[in-house]
């Protein structure tokens, strides 16, 4: 295994990181390769009920992020209109 991992700014391999501890990197190794066997992917068909709700729903919360962005904005002019810099103390 060849990986290169970052460690503390230097790109080191796994064979230097575990050099004067021969026994751990067959165990870390071994280890990965455990977990990516174990690993399952996870998916939704893009055409079920589940899949399109979540389409939908993520829409909707773009949307309600947009509209409450422009009612911050609109609330930002609104002070500034009003509220002229010279009157206000508290900024």
């Amino acid at each position: 295994m060849n990986a290169n991992w970052k460690i503390f700014e230097q790109e080191k391999t796994l064979e230097e990181i575990f050099k004067d501890y021969p026994n751990a990197l067959r165990l870390v190794e071994r280890e990965i390769e455990r977990v990516k066997n174990e690993e399952k992917i996870v998916g939704i068909d893009p055409e079920s009920w589940m899949a399109k709700e979540i389409l939908w729903q993520s829409k909707r919360l773009i949307d309600i992020e947009n509209d409450v962005n422009s009612i911050k904005r609109s609330i930002s002019r609104i002070e500034n209109y009003l509220i002229p810099k010279s009157l206000d103390t508290s900024r």
